[in-house]
């Protein structure tokens, strides 16, 4: 059998201490607060976005499909206040310059 000390009360109350600490660090981030990198506009990036099913709001879409109909809804992600599909994102659309 190894040799075990039992702990004394100091030891278990910075073990509570630095457990509970821990805790908070780990706690959720409010996705709709986080601010999310949108350079460079490629698919990684594309793919890091928090994304949902919704129309493109830009006017001049550049999505490249034959069947355009709006049968359904297409993947968006929020960039710089405006919801645009992917096709748009990487074509530049709304993107800030310095």
């Amino acid at each position: 059998m190894s040799s075990m000390k039992p702990l004394d009360l100091g030891t278990i109350a910075q073990l509570q201490n630095k457990a509970a600490e821990e805790a908070q660090k780990k706690q959720r981030v409010n996705i709709k607060n986080k601010q999310f990198p949108t350079e460079p506009r490629n698919y990684d990036t594309w793919w890091n976005l928090p994304t949902r099913f919704s129309d493109c709001s830009n006017e001049h879409c550049t999505d490249p499909r034959v069947n355009k109909e709006k049968t359904g809804k297409t993947m968006v992600a929020e960039v710089n206040g405006s919801d645009i599909c992917r096709y748009c994102f990487l074509a530049g659309v709304n993107k800030i310059t310095a």
